[in-house]
Order: C-alpha cells, then sequence, then structure tokens
C-alpha cells in the first residue's frame, strides 16, 4: 500500500449552478469530500476513479430522481454512462437507476460514483467537477448540485 498514490486533502470548492436554475442546494457544499476520493486499479493498472458522495438535498431519494450526472475531469467529459453509481452496495448504470424508485440514496449515506478514464490519471493536480440533477420532489422542476475538488496526486 505505500507505494499507491495518495490524494492529500484539500479545500473542496463549490461551484455555483447557472443563473437560470434554482438557488443552490442546502449541502452542496459537502457533496464532494475530497478525501474520498481514489484511484481504481484492474490488474495492477489504473482504470479511473472513484468518488464517495453525499446528497446534496435535505433528505433521501430515489435512484429514478436522478435526472443526469455530469463529471469533469480536467479536459475528460462524462454525462450519465459509463459512469458506474453504487448505493447500499449495489451498483449501477444511468440507464438501470431510471427504474429503482425503490432504491433509495439516503441523507448522510455515502454513494460511490466510478469515472472511468482510460490509462489513469497521472501524477500532478487535477481538477474533478460533479454535477447532479434531481427531478424536484418537494418543488416543481429540477434541482441541480454542483461541486468541485482540486487534487494533486503525488507519488510515495
Amino acid at each position: 500500500m505505500s507505494n499507491m498514490p495518495q490524494f492529500p486533502q484539500k479545500e473542496i470548492k463549490p461551484i455555483p449552478p447557472a443563473k437560470k436554475y434554482p438557488p443552490a442546494l442546502l449541502n452542496q457544499k459537502y457533496m464532494l469530500p475530497v478525501d474520498k476520493i481514489h484511484e481504481v486499479y484492474e490488474d495492477g493498472n489504473v482504470v479511473g476513479i472513484e468518488c464517495s458522495l453525499l446528497i446534496s438535498l435535505y433528505h433521501g431519494s430515489p435512484l429514478s430522481m436522478i435526472r443526469s450526472i455530469k463529471v469533469k475531469y480536467d479536459a475528460l467529459e462524462y454525462e450519465n454512462d459509463p459512469m458506474k453509481f453504487t448505493v447500499n452496495g449495489h451498483t449501477y448504470n444511468f440507464e438501470e437507476m431510471k427504474t429503482m424508485s425503490t432504491m433509495f440514496w439516503e441523507y448522510g449515506e455515502y454513494a460511490q460514483l466510478f469515472i472511468p478514464i482510460p490509462g489513469g490519471v497521472g501524477l500532478g493536480r487535477h481538477r474533478l467537477e460533479v454535477g447532479i440533477a434531481f427531478n424536484g420532489s418537494a418543488t416543481r422542476g429540477i434541482n441541480h448540485a454542483w461541486a468541485v475538488a482540486e487534487i494533486n496526486l503525488i507519488e510515495n
């Protein structure tokens, strides 16, 4: 484990939603904890990163209420698939999540988001942005939450 790259903890900098969206959600600044981002290895090679996320709403939500997930990692951008979302030990792709009306992402519970990055992430400074859009349950419309983590991957 000592030769594994480490992500030191850095300040999380939330990005405010665009002007056409409702005000920022209550817990969005806690959505992407930097100390819960790590590389994923397969057969000794880095195949991507996984980050733990906290729901930005003030209550839980069924997975079917997640309208989209957008990720920007440096110059790479992803929307929905091919990312994988894990909650309660069950992993889903975005198409499967649309039908999961009885599987909840609860308030205070970490979900894991796997982001495939071919060839790995490389040493140095990186910027990870995660955006999640929820169908409104208590409000009409769509609730958007965005979070940013700036990480520095160093070799031990």
